[in-house]
């Protein structure tokens, strides 16, 4: 097992592993692009990742371009989150943005795992200054009402739900004595966090100038900043605080409507994120955030609680149709 693999690689790991545990023959066509053959019997299937020739064209196109997304989602009745998108030459009275939907979540349009995503912005100074970072990103980014729902991701596999975690954003609550910088490197001595991260969910902190950069939009924080006690300060990247399977406790509406997405997207394997919220008269909402055609599976093999979901298995089932 490799040292320290690019989140990217895992799930290509984890599918590997699965095929020679079932003696399938692997051939390597390029290593550091994750291309390979996996095969069986008479078939011979090109992967990279996880992604194969069922994953088509026009639903990897439109999956990986949000504004498409949101369209079809709601032109198929799937709730989608209050948002509008904006380019970078475009002039915009952000005023009225603050007054209908505060707080705010800015996030670069095509871009996915938390990258360069800025949440719980309250002014319009802090707007002004999420919109500027992001736009160093892409030209188009998404303005969101940000809301204290709980996350969801969801694996569909040939159109049913196969697994369904419950995961929070990686963050760090603030001790109130030590610099940013300080208590970073500390907690990276915490025995759960690995530089493997086909041990833990629960990564080593890259403490490097673009992760300053990031604080300095998010918080207004410099490295030497010592944050008020019990303050939570969210980091950038693909870490998580908490992943709990719940796979044996998925409301059927939002089950339903996962399934209807990836019919919509035409896509057998896919991944589907999820905010939802029930409220104290027990009635349930939901918003899709995402559609990804090439969704991660280490997650579902690798959570933090309850029950570990072969995902690698329940792929190479659907391509070698068993």
């Amino acid at each position: 097992m490799a040292a320290k693999l690019w989140f990217q690689q895992i799930s290509k790991y984890f599918l590997q592993e699965e095929a020679k545990k079932r003696w399938y023959t692997i051939e390597t066509i390029h290593e550091n692009k994750n291309i390979f053959f996996i095969k069986h019997k008479t078939k011979n299937i090109l992967f990279k990742w996880i992604d194969a020739w069922l994953t088509t064209r026009l639903g990897k196109y439109l999956s990986e371009d949000k504004l498409l997304t949101y369209t079809l989602l709601q032109r198929n009745n799937i709730n989608i989150p209050e948002c509008i998108v904006i380019h970078k030459k475009n002039k915009i009275d952000l005023t009225n943005i603050i007054k209908l939907w505060f707080p705010l979540v800015t996030k670069p349009l095509n871009w996915s795992l938390w990258r360069w995503v800025v949440v719980w912005i309250k002014t319009k100074k802090e707007l002004e200054k999420a919109i500027n970072y992001s736009f160093g990103f892409d030209k188009n980014i998404i303005i969101q009402k940000c809301v204290e729902w709980k996350n969801l991701r969801i694996l569909v596999i040939n159109h049913k739900v196969f697994a369904w975690l419950e995961w929070s954003r990686h963050h760090i609550v603030w001790d109130g004595k030590s610099s940013i910088k300080a208590l970073l490197e500390k907690e990276n001595l915490n025995s759960r966090r690995w530089e493997n991260i086909l041990i833990s969910t629960l990564p080593k902190i890259n403490i490097n100038q673009d992760l300053e950069d990031f604080f300095k939009v998010q918080y207004w924080y410099a490295f030497t900043h010592r944050p008020k006690k019990d303050e939570i300060i969210f980091l950038k990247g693909n870490g998580y605080n908490k992943v709990i399977d719940i796979t044996d406790e998925i409301p059927k509406k939002i089950k339903e409507k996962c399934e209807q997405a990836s019919i919509v997207f035409d896509l057998k394997v896919t991944g589907i994120d999820v905010i939802y919220n029930i409220s104290s008269s027990g009635e349930m909402d939901y918003r899709v955030l995402e559609v990804n055609s090439q969704p991660g599976i280490r997650t579902h093999h690798l959570p933090m609680w309850w029950k570990p979901r072969n995902a690698a298995w329940a792929i190479l089932d659907l391509y070698f149709d068993k």
